[in-house]
Order: C-alpha cells, then structure tokens, then sequence
C-alpha cells in the first residue's frame, strides 16, 4: 500500500538538493576529481537527478583522498539515497561503513549516522537493534549538548516505545521533543510529533482526535513538505499509522488549507497538556512498564547508572565520584547483575527508558 508517511522513518531524510542538470552534476564531479578531493559540504544531486552513479563516483574519489570522513560522508549519501530507493538492506551496508570509518575518529555527525543505523533497522523490523542504535545516539546527542537533534531523536525513540507498548513513555520522549522543535519552528519535526501523537491517540481508542491530528499533521506535510512511499514492513505504530492514514484520507474531500503558524502553536501547548495514556481510557490491551526496576537501586548506583549513560569509563566513573577505580568497578559489576543486564550499553539504555540521566 502506497502512505503518506507523514510522521514514519522515510520522512526523516532530508532530501539532498539537486545541483542542476546533470552536466553540471559531472563538471563538478569532474572538479572534484582534479583536486583529487571529495566534494564538500553538501553532499550533491537528489536522487530523482540519477543521484546514485554520481554518490558511487563521490565514493571513489573520497577512497582516494584516504581520508575517514570524508569516505564516511560518501557512505552516508549512498545510504540515503538507498533508502529513498526503499533499498534497506543496501542502506543498512552503507551506514554501517560510513560509522566504521567515523566512529573511531568521534566525528560530530557519529549521531547522525547512530539515528540513520536506527531507523533502517527499524524498517527492516528490527525494533531490538533500532532501539539500541537510536539510544546510542540519544546520548551522544545529549554530550554534544546537540538540543535538535535530541528532540528528532526523542520523536524516534518514542516511536519504537509505542512499538513495545509502552505508551508513557512514548508520549513523554515525543511530547519532550515535540515542544523543542516548536520553538525551533522546525515544521518537519513538529509535523512528526503531531502524527505520533496522533497514534497514541487511536491507541487509546480516541477515534476522533486521532484524526483530528492526522488531518492536521497531513496540513503541515503538505505546505512544509512531504514524501509518497510505499511500506511493506510492519511494526505496531506504522501498521496503526496506516490506519489512520487511510480513515482521515476517506474523510478528506478536499485539499486542505496550509495551516497558520498560531493554530500550530495551539495544537503543540494542547498535546503538551495531556495527561499520560495510562491515566486515560483505552480500548487496546497495553503490557505494563518495567519502571519498578529502577526503584530498587541505591542512591550511588542511580548515580554510576546516570554516568555509565554518559559513556563515562570506570576511570572516569571514579574520578568523578572521588572513588577508587576497584570500588568504581564493584559498582558497576553489582548494577549489572542487579538489573539482570550484559553490558554497559544496556545499562545506558535502561537509564534512558527510566529517567536517569
């Protein structure tokens, strides 16, 4: 079935602005090649311009420079213009092998390319492993103190909650990002969140401010932009998505109005007023939270929890806490068989999900 996607992954992309026709795609290819350097920043030709030739022959170039980031940013074009192809085990490759050559240097778009891993995992229906990688990059998110990218994040993440059923927590990380990038005016984002919200909605069996929201999220896609794709996957909150796509789309007769700036103010400060799902009626079964689990960690383990989310090591942990690295050590061995799990990064993604950053 063909979506509008007003609020899936797919809208997520940007899309890659054409240079012009595709001579000029090759003059500048060609220069690119006389310098013997990648191109710079941006990354050229939509795919809709035979993108693809021009991102492989970026990639050659780049490999000859020898330079990681630059052969990171080729992978990464690469990549998106896969998954504009709905090609995601190709784009699942290419932003695996930009994050290996970027990662090891802790480049600044690592975040980026964290959030990017993320969501094709999600569209290949692998929520564990989305969850994980879009986590990952939450923290980053949060070290560089990158405010946008966190709230673009927080709609993902809240997103792949809705897919666990855990609906709290899904509407505080899209509430909490929905309200960021309102004030930022960054309309795709805010058009993002009001479609999320508008699943929590029908959920919750609230039919009518499900489309209400869907029909008004459809506004803003239309005036500010959006894409057509079609998705085959299926995951909780896109096959709810698609429910409510297609209810609102029988509804509509007729091409609606681009909204005015303050009715979308309006819309954002009234789904910041909600109260949580669970203190609402709902018509769907939703499993309980696990946030029990957190309730039995003392006061200093919260503390080493909220530093290992920080990616801090155990020398870091204790330097920060005035303890020596064996006492650093204990407590981290003790909070992992404590909350029965296996690494730090899980640790790190448990505190997320909880609160304890």
């Amino acid at each position: 079935m063909h979506s509008r996607a007003a609020g899936s992954p797919i809208n997520a992309w940007p899309k890659w602005p054409a240079i012009g026709a595709l001579d000029k795609g090759e003059e500048f290819i060609g220069a690119a090649g006389k310098t013997n350097s990648a191109p710079p920043e941006p990354l050229t030709l939509s795919y809709k311009f035979r993108a693809k030739p021009f991102a492989e022959r970026v990639l050659e170039l780049a490999k000859l420079t020898g330079s990681p980031e630059k052969i990171a940013k080729a992978y990464n074009l690469l990549g998106g213009i896969s998954v504009h192809e709905l090609n995601f085990d190709d784009a699942w490759e290419q932003f695996s092998e930009a994050l290996s050559f970027a990662e090891p240097y802790d480049v600044s778009y690592v975040q980026s390319l964290l959030h990017n891993l993320g969501i094709v995992a999600m569209l290949r229906g692998d929520l564990d492993q989305a969850r994980e990688l879009t986590e990952r990059g939450l923290i980053r998110a949060r070290r560089r103190g990158d405010t946008m990218g966190e709230a673009r994040i927080l709609i993902r993440l809240a997103q792949l909650e809705i897919d666990r059923g855990e609906l709290d927590n899904g509407a505080e990380f899209n509430r909490t990002g929905l309200q960021v990038l309102w004030d930022a005016r960054n309309m795709i984002g805010v058009q993002e969140g009001i479609t999320t919200e508008s699943v929590i909605a029908d959920f919750l069996g609230d039919v009518s401010n499900a489309d209400r929201l869907m029909t008004f999220s459809t506004q803003i896609s239309d005036s500010y932009g959006g894409v057509d794709v079609e998705l085959e996957i299926s995951t909780p909150f896109i096959d709810r998505l698609k429910v409510v796509e297609q209810r609102t789309a029988r509804n509509r007769s007729v091409r609606p109005e681009m909204p005015d700036l303050n009715d979308i103010g309006e819309v954002v400060r009234e789904i910041s007023a909600l109260p949580k799902p669970s203190e609402l009626p709902r018509s769907v079964k939703v499993p309980a939270g696990t946030g029990e689990a957190a309730s039995g960690l003392t006061t200093r383990e919260r503390e080493i929890v909220r530093l290992l989310a920080q990616g801090r090591s155990n020398q870091e942990i204790a330097d920060e806490l005035f303890i020596s690295l064996r006492t650093a050590q204990t407590h981290v061995s003790n909070i992992l068989n404590k909350l029965q799990l296996s690494s730090r990064a899980a640790v790190a993604a448990f505190a997320v999900r909880h609160g304890i950053v």
